[in-house]
């Protein structure tokens, strides 16, 4: 009977695979096409898009404030659950920065309409000095809380430079965008330790995500589970949105894992990637930061934090020495404990 239950649901998904497979080739195509460090942002963005909660079709704005901040008020555009725009709650939620969430409309994104730069998170420091990537923003707002909340100052210290990439169409970026600049000379060291292990974040570990969050078919449909249980979609939408997009993300994730020459034991590799970032803590040190998080165990944080609730996030924690250490930076999120030391 077990058998008979799982070859049914394969060869439902197999049939959805059919239905859909014009739209899974048009989107993996595109994807392919993309340079390559966008990869896994486009995929990551699609699950986090379909996984929102009720604003999914009109936009919540909810408003936190706290002490200890001397930057501008943070207007964050983002998706709830896409790790990037994560990553940037854990960072303004740390050190106690003032902000305001928008949820926007993945479908219209008539929040963003004021931006030619569609993908999230995007935030606006004061009324209109807005950055889009989310290690330009926390290199750049950890900066300004060092010369006084000047935002626009600190941005300047990150100048723009334009390459060209292997499609032979200019890219413009931001130099430096995992280092602070700190303004001193003290503890290099453990400066450069961080601005590597935030650049290791974004150039290995987050590309685990999409091939372990869509490893099996069950595995992609949990993914999906909250369009049915809270969005405000109809119900039409919402099944197609589950199993459609489940589909879609199963074989792109096939793709991303190709890509990143990554092996074929996708939860071996997450857990690898997780064992390698715990013996650069090693058994000395509370955080890699110390006695406090710093901002490459925040970006840490927020990547297994998005796999919260998901089979993923209960495997690595199962057959890590991950779980302490991640309920410590959660305790000092939560509480904004970075607000006590921001000059540091």
């Amino acid at each position: 009977t077990g058998g008979i239950r799982k070859k049914t649901k394969y060869n439902m998904f197999k049939r959805l695979a059919q239905v859909t497979r014009c739209r899974v080739r048009i989107v993996g195509s595109w994807i392919m096409q993309t340079k390559v460090r966008k990869f896994s942002v486009v995929g990551l963005t699609v699950w986090a898009g379909m996984r929102l909660t009720t604003s999914a079709v009109h936009a919540k704005t909810t408003e936190r404030t706290a002490a200890g901040s001397n930057l501008p008020f943070i207007t964050l555009y983002q998706y709830e659950t896409c790790p990037f725009c994560c990553r940037m709650r854990t960072f303004l939620d740390y050190y106690g920065i003032q902000y305001r969430k928008v949820e926007v409309n993945p479908i219209f994104k008539r929040e963003i309409k004021f931006s030619t730069y569609k993908k999230l998170p995007i935030t606006i420091a004061g009324d209109n000095i807005q950055m889009n990537d989310s290690s330009l923003m926390i290199s750049v707002l950890r900066t300004a809380m060092l010369y006084d909340g000047d935002v626009g100052k600190a941005l300047e210290m990150y100048p723009e430079m334009t390459t060209i990439d292997d499609k032979g169409k200019p890219v413009t970026e931001r130099v430096n965008k995992h280092s602070v600049m700190y303004g001193n000379t003290d503890d290099l060291k453990c400066r450069r330790e961080e601005r590597e292990w935030r650049q290791w974040v974004d150039d290995k570990l987050v590309h685990k995500l999409a091939p372990n969050i869509y490893k099996t078919p069950r595995q992609s449909l949990q993914a999906f589970r909250y369009i049915t249980e809270i969005s405000n979609f109809s119900t039409f939408e919402r099944y197609m949105a589950k199993y459609v997009g489940a589909v879609m993300m199963y074989f792109i994730a096939k793709k991303v894992r190709v890509r990143y020459e990554i092996q074929i034991d996708v939860r071996q590799a997450m857990y690898d990637d997780v064992d390698q970032w715990m013996k650069a803590i090693g058994k000395k040190r509370k955080f890699l930061g110390g006695d406090q998080p710093n901002l490459a165990d925040l970006a840490v944080y927020s990547v297994l934090r998005a796999t919260e609730g998901l089979d993923t996030f209960n495997d690595v924690m199962s057959n890590t020495d991950a779980l302490p250490w991640y309920r410590n930076v959660q305790d000092h999120v939560t509480h904004h404990r970075g607000a006590l030391s921001t000059s540091s």
